[in-house]
């Protein structure tokens, strides 16, 4: 079966990659480009939390924020922390460091300027207590980086920036 397509669309696969990986790896940079550079606004000086920051999308949003010039921090097991090292972040062993201890160790107890949530579930709780609540604009409600409010079981919420459940890659062998 063969398919006509822009060739400038085309890129030659990594021969470090497996097809899998390859097949993915579109997915995850434009995920964390969105996320972060279209969305957030990254730009150096802020501070950024990555939480899953060794997984596929997470790996690769911790590069795009160091890139920019931003301070990156990224949440991972003990075990993948010299891997979230290696690309640009300060690691957080989630297992055993406490969200109000990290926020308070890394930022002052301010919070981060940007948290981008690649696991979702019960760390997106941790994501709304790790970001920082921007001083009050008109109308007198707390301004968070370039979104909206809403109300979330009777309490005002800040928002973190988390991919789509579907903007997952494949998981390898």
């Amino acid at each position: 079966m063969f398919a006509a397509v822009d060739a400038r669309l085309l890129a030659r696969k990594p021969a470090t990659l497996s097809m899998r990986e390859a097949a993915a790896l579109p997915l995850a940079v434009i995920t964390a480009w969105e996320g972060l550079v279209d969305r957030a606004g990254v730009r150096a000086g802020q501070k950024v939390l990555v939480h899953g920051g060794a997984g596929g999308v997470g790996s690769v949003a911790v590069q795009v924020a160091a890139a920019r010039g931003a301070e990156v921090f990224a949440t991972a097991s003990a075990a993948r922390t010299p891997l979230v090292r290696r690309l640009g972040a300060v690691p957080i062993d989630y297992t055993s460091v406490p969200v109000e201890r990290y926020v308070a160790e890394h930022t002052g107890g301010a919070g981060f300027d940007i948290v981008f949530d690649t696991v979702g579930g019960s760390v997106l709780d941790a994501s709304f207590e790790a970001v920082r609540t921007y001083p009050r604009r008109r109308g007198g409600r707390p301004q968070v980086r370039g979104e909206r409010y809403g109300r979330r079981q009777g309490r005002r919420r800040r928002r973190a920036v988390t991919p789509p459940r579907t903007a997952r890659p494949v998981r390898g062998p």
